[in-house]
């Protein structure tokens, strides 16, 4: 024993002449390649299925402000059809003149409300719309999804091929490494 570590086994043994630099290397390439076609396209998808969740989230809100705009639009036309009525029944001119002017502020106010109604109306249909085109591009970016598993496979293959190559000593043609000790 001189201090110095000696390796054990025939001289054909799988990763005696490996050096940790190829290692390092196949590593590196593993990594960056998952990161640039896999990782990257993948976190951009992610993020905008969390953008188009929010935007889904926005337009119920709308759809329940619109639903609850319509109700109110409709009690006040029935309100309006009630204060016909009574101003159609009213038998002196005090009494009408009271009904009418009932009648004119229920018209007015449910014009202010139709007007809010059809500004929230329109808003929701535009969102919808966009809401719809951004998942039907989610949609057909999701068919990327295959293409993307596909280069992890390749990459994982590409990583255990240099592996093997490293290991053995070899240079990817299948002959023996060109390094100093072959010569």
């Amino acid at each position: 024993q001189d201090g110095h570590i000696h390796a054990v086994g025939d001289l054909d043994t799988i990763g005696r002449g490996c050096k940790t630099e190829d290692l390092v290397t196949v590593q590196q390439e593993l990594s960056q390649g998952m990161e640039q076609d896999v990782l990257t396209p993948m976190k951009q998808w992610l993020f905008a299925w969390t953008t188009v969740q929010e935007r889904l989230k926005e337009l119920e809100e709308m759809r329940i402000e619109v639903d609850s705009r319509k109700r109110q639009v409709f009690a006040l036309r029935q309100q309006e059809a009630k204060h016909k009525e009574a101003l159609d029944s009213a038998r002196n001119d005090h009494q009408k003149k009271n009904k009418a002017k009932t009648l004119e502020d229920t018209w007015r106010t449910q014009q202010r409300k139709d007007a809010k109604l059809a500004n929230a109306t329109a808003t929701y249909q535009s969102m919808e719309s966009e809401v719809l085109e951004e998942l039907a591009g989610l949609i057909r970016d999701a068919v990327c999804l295959k293409s993307y598993l596909a280069a992890c496979t390749e990459f994982q293959r590409e990583a255990y091929q240099s592996l093997t190559h490293a290991l053995l000593g070899t240079h990817g043609n299948g002959g023996p490494s060109q390094g100093p000790e072959s010569k």
